[in-house]
């Protein structure tokens, strides 16, 4: 459907000045902070303690690494690929933190829970009572992101 009904315009420009134009550098400081960032917090408390110079020292670089990416989409990029400018408006930066929050709500929900109810529970709760704990949380959450929806109408 795309190939027939999409209006295709003719591509300009030499393939070198596109490939300058991409932001690798964005690219990989974003990567770099992702890994850095969910690695320690992965795998602290379980596998390495909070307080250990692995998980500190990943911590610090993925924080470093995350403020390296905001600068470089800031000043550096040509063609950032989170353009900053977008969070000057209002409706975009709160839906951005509503995506983001309720984000980690739902994996919080969908992974974290049941296995705490699995382990911590005394007997430990098999699949159906973990999964029927767990729903007394949706309720909230679909509330909650009613009235996001709400809110975000109303304030922007």
């Amino acid at each position: 459907m795309i190939i027939f009904f999409l209006p295709l315009k003719p591509v300009t420009g030499s393939f070198r000045k596109k490939l300058q134009k991409i932001d690798f550098l964005g690219s990989f400081t974003s990567l770099v902070a992702t890994v850095f960032i969910l690695v320690p917090l992965s795998s602290g408390g379980s596998s390495f303690a909070w307080d250990s110079p692995l998980v500190i020292t990943l911590l610090t670089l993925g924080v470093a690494a995350l403020l390296l990416f905001i600068f470089i989409e800031w000043k550096v990029a040509s063609l950032p690929i989170v353009p900053l400018r977008l969070f000057n408006d209002r409706s975009l930066f709160l839906l951005a933190w509503i995506s983001f929050l309720s984000g980690v709500y739902f994996f919080g929900n969908t992974y974290f829970l049941p296995i705490y109810f699995q382990v911590t529970l005394s007997p430990p709760a098999g699949p159906l009572l973990s999964s029927a704990l767990q729903q007394a949380l949706l309720l909230p959450q679909i509330g909650s992101a009613l009235s996001s929806g709400f809110v975000l109408q109303k304030f922007s």
